[in-house]
């Protein structure tokens, strides 16, 4: 199972852990991180 995080904060450190097999984290929120998702998936 994936997990996916937005991250708003801008540049600063990953609030979630994205060492391990299947985490993300996306930097921003608009429409294309839907379309990320999907490619990840």
């Amino acid at each position: 199972m994936s997990l996916f995080s937005a991250d708003m904060s801008g540049y600063a450190a990953a609030i979630l852990g994205t060492s391990q097999s299947g985490r993300y984290e996306i930097g921003g929120f608009s429409d294309v991180p839907f379309t990320v998702i999907d490619l990840l998936s």
